[in-house]
């Protein structure tokens, strides 16, 4: 939770950081008796740390999608369900016997 911040202060932060912890948007809450904002994070029960950058937070996911793609080649061989077609939630549950 960040504390006695402007209401441009706290518009700023909103769009340009999210919580470190989850990654999750920021809230702000606006305290009119001393013309402060608090923000937060929107997820419940996140202890929200601090703040990063959207814009790590978007390379980092860019980043994973990338090793994602690359450890499926690698894996395809040895992972046969990797290179099968992708099966609907109704087969799948049939599979599973529901």
């Amino acid at each position: 939770m960040i504390t006695n911040l402007t209401p441009l202060e706290a518009q700023r932060l909103i769009r340009d950081y999210v919580c470190s912890n989850c990654w999750g948007t920021l809230v702000k809450h606006y305290h009119p008796e001393t013309r402060t904002t608090t923000l937060y994070c929107a997820t419940t029960d996140c202890p929200c740390d601090g703040l990063v950058s959207r814009g790590f937070v978007d390379r980092r996911e860019a980043e994973s999608r990338a090793e994602l793609s690359e450890a499926r080649v690698a894996l395809r061989d040895a992972v046969p369900w990797l290179r099968s077609e992708k099966k609907s939630v109704e087969q799948l549950l049939q599979e599973l016997g529901f």
